[in-house]
């Protein structure tokens, strides 16, 4: 059925419906427009202003709320709570207020009910990596530990950026490094890094130590260069033979041949085939004014490549820059071996090879040859044997240069290194000894 508007009363009547509906929503939308205005002012009093123009708005009520909890001029622990809870009812599904709700009632020592808001919030947001770690920082807090841990496990799971944090945070409630690692962190491999940074940044040797026996377990690739730290530690600590443990475990989870030439010779990646690794027992160099180090695909002895040094002429530069960590064993003959290159290097100070005790030079410090190679010269080989002294277990060898005494002494031209060897010697014969 059909009404025409055709009698006046119908269309007066019509319109004024209208008009109704219009002011109805231009009053509400006024309302929503002014009590927005007010609430971007943050004080007490537009927030009040703004509740009263929307008393349903359950985020007027949480910043209504957070102001009393935080603000040092007025702050009133329980009124914050009457808003807080005002907020949860309002909107029960976001999970934020039931937090703020929960941190509320622990300061004003409500325990249970903020554990309460605790897993209201849980409920509202059970994936949330936020929820768990407050949740699991309440507990601790409460000397709940077993469940504690189990919280902040969840969280650092869903969040591994949390990793370190927990690391922190466990170990210091705990006491125990292993339960921190077994209780408090998921078995991945970012979460083990994590402690392991922290516990290492704490001087926690042997806590460091756990996490990377966790860490190697999982059998998952990891670069190389976040385990170095742990070997110098162990490295200059004295533990000499754990850091080549750990360094051989390094090298085969990085996806490196943990032996490479050790059937020949203790150096490592003496052809330069795998680069500076800076770190651990591979090679290392530091920067120095008047030197640049890198490798060359264009020139070497073996392939693929060798390592080049080119000096500028700028400088009369002291240069041990280039080194490497070995282990021997003490009362050991050894001999070294490696190819030197050289183009156009001046000065009556050239390139020699150092071999000293990494712990006290005084032990064992040699040098090869007296002078050192200058000038331009073809592959040839630099070497040397030596007695490794009874308390001797880690030797550097190092590429050196010693400054000229010289008024033309400033070091110009190119080096190159490669074949780099240290072996044992079996001594045979009468009075033959190791």
């Amino acid at each position: 059925m059909e009404y025409a508007l055709t009698s006046p009363s119908r269309r007066i009547l019509f319109l004024g419906a209208a008009l109704l509906v219009v002011f109805v929503l231009v009053g509400a939308g006024g309302r929503v427009y002014l009590a927005a205005r007010a609430a971007a002012s943050e004080t007490p009093e537009a927030l009040a202003r703004a509740l009263r123009l929307e008393p349903g708005n359950a985020a007027y009520w949480h910043r209504y709320g957070l102001f009393y909890q935080f603000d040092f001029a007025q702050a009133d622990i329980e009124t914050a709570i009457i808003h807080l809870e005002r907020a949860a009812a309002l909107n029960p599904h976001e999970a934020n207020y039931w937090l703020d709700l929960a941190a509320a009632r622990e300061a004003a020592g409500h325990i249970e009910s903020a554990r309460e808001a605790f897993l209201r919030a849980q409920q509202a947001y059970p994936v949330s990596a936020e929820v768990g770690w407050k949740y699991g920082n309440f507990l601790l807090r409460q000397g709940e530990q077993e469940a504690a841990l189990a919280e902040i496990r969840r969280a650092v799971d869903t969040d591994l950026r949390l990793a370190r944090l927990a690391a922190t945070l466990c170990r210091r409630a705990t006491g125990d490094a292993e339960r921190v690692l077994d209780e408090a962190l998921p078995a991945r491999p970012e979460a083990y890094l994590a402690a392991l940074s922290f516990f290492l940044s704490e001087r926690q040797t042997e806590a460091a130590l756990a996490a990377w026996t966790r860490l190697a377990a999982l059998g998952q690739k990891v670069p190389l260069r976040e385990v170095l730290p742990l070997i110098e530690v162990l490295m200059h600590g004295g533990r000499v033979e754990r850091a080549r443990q750990v360094w051989i475990e390094a090298l085969r989870i990085a996806g490196e041949d943990p032996e490479g030439q050790a059937a020949t010779t203790l150096v490592w990646d003496g052809g330069f085939e795998r680069g500076l690794v800076n770190g651990g027992f591979g090679w290392r160099s530091l920067p120095v004014p008047g030197a640049a180090v890198e490798l060359d695909s264009s020139v070497f002895r073996s392939p693929p490549r060798a390592l080049r040094i080119r000096f500028d002429g700028r400088t009369n530069v002291a240069f041990q820059h280039v080194a490497q960590y070995v282990v021997v064993e003490p009362g050991r003959r050894y001999r070294f071996e490696a190819y030197l290159r050289t183009e156009g290097v001046s000065t009556d100070s050239g390139i020699r090879f150092w071999i000293a005790d990494a712990e006290d030079p005084r032990r064992l410090d040699l040098v090869t040859p007296a002078t050192g190679v200058v000038g331009t010269q073809p592959w040839s080989l630099e070497e040397v044997e030596f007695t490794t002294g009874p308390q001797t277990r880690l030797v550097r060898i190092a590429v050196r240069r010693d400054p000229s005494r010289k008024l033309d002494n400033k070091l110009r031209g190119t080096v190159w290194l490669d074949d780099v060897s240290l072996t044992a010697v079996e001594l045979t014969g009468p009075g033959a000894e190791r």
